[in-house]
C-alpha cells in the first residue's frame, strides 16, 4: 500500500542532514519561547512556525534539528504525529507527489492510519487509477481531525527551493490540514499574505554554532592537526579567522574549511597565509574555488561534472554521471578506461558538488551542487570556463555516446529483439547513459550557435535513427534528411542533402519506413523554417501520405499552421488534393474543424475543388465535428461554403450540436432551409429526443420553434 502510494523518501535526505550535523548546533531554536510554544500546542501560540534566512545561513540544518527533535517526543507516544517533507531544486517535486509522499510516512510510522487509506486503495487499485491531490489531502485532513493523534507536525524545509506555483498550492493545501507546521524558506515577502496566522523567525548561523562546525572539522584535517601540536592557540586562530569570514553562513564555512583542507600547509607560517586568503562573501569564494580547481592537472574532469549538473535536463545517478565524464576530451568517445571513483570526483571539485541519496526508493545516489546559489553562479560564469558553451559539450558527448552504440544506424536484430521499440529499451537498461542521450541531445544541440561539429557529422551519418514522439504513433527509423527535418537542424542540410544537376535536390522525397518524407516531418515537428527551406525546391512532393494516410497539408491543417497550408495549396506547377484522406477518411478540412482552426478551415473552403461533405469512418463532416465542439465560427464559415449539406453524415450536425449542448449552433443549424429536423439518428433518437432525454430546455425550445418539427419522431420518444 505504502509503494503504491508514492516512491519518495524523504527519511534518507533526514538522516544524511542529520549526519552531517555537528553535535549541538541549532540548539538555539530549541530553547526559544515561541518554539516551546508551537511545540506544546498552546491556545495562543502559533500554528505555523516559520523560519527565514538568508542562503547558506543554515536553515537545512535548523530543520533536520527541529525534524529530530519532534521524533525524539513522539518516539515512545503513538499519540503524536510528525512528518516531513524535504523541496530540492534539483527533484521538483510537484504538490500531489509531496502529499502522497507524507501519507506514505504516516502509513508507515502509525498502524491507526490503515483503514484511511484502505478503502482509496482498493477504489484506484481496481479501476488501475491513481489518488488526486484532492483526495489525498483529504485523507491527511480526515487522520488530523481524527482524534487519533493529540498532536500532529509536519515540517517542511526548502520550500523557496520550489516553483512559485508549488509553493502557492503547497501553503494553501497545507493550512487547510488542522496540525502544526514548521517552515524553512528564504524570504518569501510574496507568499506571506497567504499564511496571516503564521509566525516568523530569523534563521542565522550563530558565531557558536559555526565554531561547532569548524571545531569539528578541523580536527579532521592531518596536516592542521600536526600543526595545532606545535602552536597550542593556532586552533582558536583559524576559528577566529573562519568565523570572521564566514559572514554568518554555514555554506561559506563549509567551503573554507574545504579550501585549508587541499591548502597543504607544511608550516604555520603557511596556515597563516592560507587564512590571510579565505575570500570575504559567497560570490568570491566560489570564484577562488574556480581557481583551485582550474589549477588541478584534472580540471577538465571537476568543469564536465559541474557542467552536467548545472545543463543537464535531469539529474543524474552518480554512476550515470561518472560515464558520462569518461569522455576523450577530443572526440567525446566514451573509454571505460576512463572511468573514476565517485569520490576522486567528488574530491576534484573542491566542494561545491556533494553526494545525497536521491528522494526516491530506488537507493541511488546522485550528484547535487552543494548549494543553489552555486548554480547561481556557475549559470552565469560557466562558459567562460571553456572555449566553447557548456551545452556544446554535453550535445558532443550525446551524440558521440549514440554513435558508439549504433543508434546512427539502428539494428533492432542486434539485441535479439523483434521490433524496434523493445530493442530500444534493451538498450536502454545496457548503457545508463543511453536514455538521457536519446531524449536530450537536440534539446542540447539547439542551444549551441552553431551547431557543434560533433552533431552535424552524427546527423549526416544517420541511415536508420529511431525517433519516438508524441507525435509519431510508434518508433520510426530516420535518415539524415529525416533527422535534420524534424528537429529543424538547418544548418546540416548541406551533409545531408545530395545536389544534382542545376543545385535542385534529388533526396527530397525520400520516406522513412513510416512513410514520412522530410517536408511531412518539418511540418508534423512544426519546424517551420526547414518546411519553408524544402518547399523552395521544385521537386518537392507535397502529395506524399506517410503510413497514417497524412499529407503536408493534412498535419499543417491540423497543426494550425496558416502560411504553411497557404504556400501548399498555392505550390507551384503542382496541385496539392485538398479531398485525400487519412487511413481514417479525414480530410484537411476535418482535421481543421475537429481542432478549431478557424484560419485554415476559412483558407481550405477558399481552395479550388474542396469538398466540404465529405465523411470520415466515424460518420461525420467537418460541419458535425465543429458543431459537436461549439465551435461558432467555423460552424459559420462552413454554412456560408459552397453545397454545403447540413444533413450530410450518418452523425448530422445538428445532432452533434445538440450532443455538445451547444444552443447558438443549434439556432444556426435550424436556419438552413433545408435542414432535417426530425432526423432520426441510429440509436432512435431525434435531436429534439436527445436534448429532452439530456434536459437542455434552451436547445428543446429553439427545436420546438422550427416548423417542421414532429414532437413525436422517432423510436427513443
Amino acid at each position: 500500500l505504502a509503494n503504491w502510494l508514492a516512491d519518495i523518501n524523504f527519511r534518507d535526505i533526514q538522516a544524511e542532514n542529520s549526519s552531517k550535523r555537528a553535535h549541538k548546533t541549532g540548539y538555539w531554536v530549541l530553547e526559544k519561547g515561541i518554539f516551546k510554544t508551537w511545540v506544546r500546542g498552546d491556545k495562543e501560540g502559533p500554528r505555523i512556525l516559520w523560519g527565514t534566512g538568508m542562503p547558506g545561513a543554515g536553515k537545512t540544518v535548523i530543520a533536520s534539528l527541529v525534524i529530530e527533535h519532534l521524533e525524539a517526543i513522539s518516539e515512545d507516544r503513538k499519540d503524536i504525529c510528525v512528518l516531513f517533507a524535504y523541496c530540492r531544486y534539483t527533484e521538483p517535486i510537484p504538490v500531489k507527489t509531496i502529499l502522497a509522499a507524507l501519507l506514505r510516512q504516516l502509513l508507515e510510522g502509525y498502524d491507526s492510519v490503515y483503514p484511511f487509506v484502505k478503502a482509496l486503495y482498493y477504489r484506484h487499485h481496481l479501476k488501475k487509477t491513481q489518488p488526486s491531490q484532492d483526495e489525498l489531502l483529504n485523507i491527511l485532513q480526515k487522520v488530523a481531525a481524527s482524534g487519533i493523534f493529540k498532536s500532529s507536525f509536519y515540517a517542511l524545509d526548502g520550500l523557496d527551493e520550489a516553483s512559485s506555483a508549488v509553493q502557492f498550492d503547497l501553503l494553501e493545501v497545507l493550512a487547510s490540514i488542522p496540525a502544526h507546521f514548521f517552515l524553512t524558506s528564504r524570504p518569501l515577502d510574496s507568499m506571506k499574505d497567504q499564511v496571516s496566522d503564521a509566525v516568523f523567525f530569523h534563521i542565522a548561523a550563530s558565531d557558536a554554532d559555526i565554531a561547532l562546525l569548524v571545531e569539528r572539522n578541523v580536527e579532521r584535517i592531518s596536516g592542521l592537526r600536526r600543526l595545532f601540536r606545535q602552536n597550542e592557540t593556532l586552533r582558536a586562530e583559524v576559528v577566529d579567522r573562519i568565523l570572521e569570514r564566514s559572514s554568518g553562513m554555514f555554506l561559506l564555512a563549509s567551503l573554507q574549511l574545504d579550501m585549508l583542507r587541499n591548502s597543504e600547509c607544511a608550516s604555520i607560517w603557511d596556515l597563516r597565509q592560507s587564512l590571510a586568503q579565505l575570500p570575504v562573501g559567497i560570490e568570491a569564494m566560489y570564484e577562488a574555488t574556480m581557481k583551485r580547481i582550474e589549477s588541478h592537472p584534472k580540471a577538465y574532469l571537476a568543469k564536465l561534472v559541474l557542467t552536467w549538473l548545472v545543463c543537464a535536463q535531469w539529474s543524474l545517478p552518480v554512476n550515470a554521471l561518472r560515464y558520462a565524464v569518461a569522455v576523450d576530451p577530443e572526440t567525446y568517445h566514451f573509454d571505460a578506461e576512463r572511468l573514476v571513483d565517485d569520490d576522486f570526483l567528488l574530491s576534484l571539485c573542491c566542494g561545491l558538488v556533494t553526494a545525497e541519496r536521491s528522494s526516491g526508493h530506488d537507493d541511488m545516489r546522485k550528484f547535487r551542487l552543494v548549494h543553489f546559489t552555486a548554480r547561481d553562479y556557475l549559470e552565469s560564469h560557466l562558459t567562460s570556463y571553456w572555449s566553447c558553451t557548456p551545452h556544446s559539450i554535453i550535445a558532443s558527448a550525446c551524440v558521440s555516446r549514440l554513435l558508439q552504440s549504433g543508434f546512427h544506424d539502428f539494428d533492432y536484430r542486434k539485441y535479439g529483439c523483434s521490433s524496434v521499440d523493445y530493442a530500444i529499451y534493451t538498450a536502454y537498461s545496457q548503457d545508463n547513459m543511453l536514455l538521457y542521450c536519446h531524449s536530450n541531445w537536440v534539446t542540447h544541440a539547439t542551444q549551441c550557435k552553431p551547431l557543434p561539429k560533433a552533431v552535424c557529422d552524427f546527423v549526416g551519418q544517420c541511415k536508420k535513427y529511431p525517433i519516438h514522439h508524441w507525435r509519431h504513433a510508434k518508433y520510426d527509423l530516420l535518415s539524415g534528411i529525416h533527422v535534420a527535418a524534424t528537429y529543424g537542424l538547418e544548418e546540416c542540410f548541406p551533409l545531408v542533402l545530395d545536389l544534382g544537376a542545376g543545385g535542385q535536390d534529388m533526396d527530397t522525397n525520400a520516406c522513412t519506413e513510416g512513410g514520412a518524407s522530410p517536408l511531412i516531418l518539418a511540418i508534423k515537428f512544426k519546424q517551420i523554417k526547414v518546411a519553408d527551406t524544402l518547399l523552395s525546391f521544385s521537386t518537392v512532393d507535397v502529395n506524399i501520405h506517410d503510413s497514417s494516410g497524412r499529407t503536408a497539408l493534412m498535419y499543417a491543417s491540423w497543426l494550425g499552421l496558416h502560411d504553411i497550408a497557404h504556400r501548399l495549396l498555392a505550390f507551384e506547377g503542382v496541385e496539392v488534393n485538398p479531398n485525400a484522406k487519412t487511413n481514417e477518411g479525414d480530410t484537411a478540412l476535418i482535421l481543421a474543424a475537429d481542432e478549431g482552426r478557424e484560419s485554415i478551415v476559412s483558407l481550405l473552403c477558399k481552395s479550388r475543388g474542396v469538398d466540404v461533405n465529405i465523411i470520415n469512418q466515424d460518420g461525420r463532416t467537418a460541419l458535425a465535428l465543429a458543431a459537436y465542439h461549439g465551435r461558432v465560427e467555423i460552424v459559420k464559415t462552413l454554412l456560408d461554403a459552397p453545397g454545403v449539406d447540413v444533413n450530410a453524415g450518418e452523425k448530422s450536425p445538428l445532432e452533434r450540436a445538440t450532443k455538445g449542448g451547444h444552443r447558438e449552433i443549434v439556432r444556426m443549424l435550424l436556419r438552413a432551409p433545408d435542414i432535417d429536423v426530425n432526423r432520426v439518428s441510429s440509436n432512435g433518437h431525434t435531436s429534439l429526443s436527445r436534448a429532452a432525454w439530456m434536459g437542455n430546455l434552451g436547445i428543446v425550445e429553439e427545436l420546438l420553434r422550427h416548423p417542421t418539427i414532429d414532437v413525436n419522431g422517432g423510436e427513443a420518444k
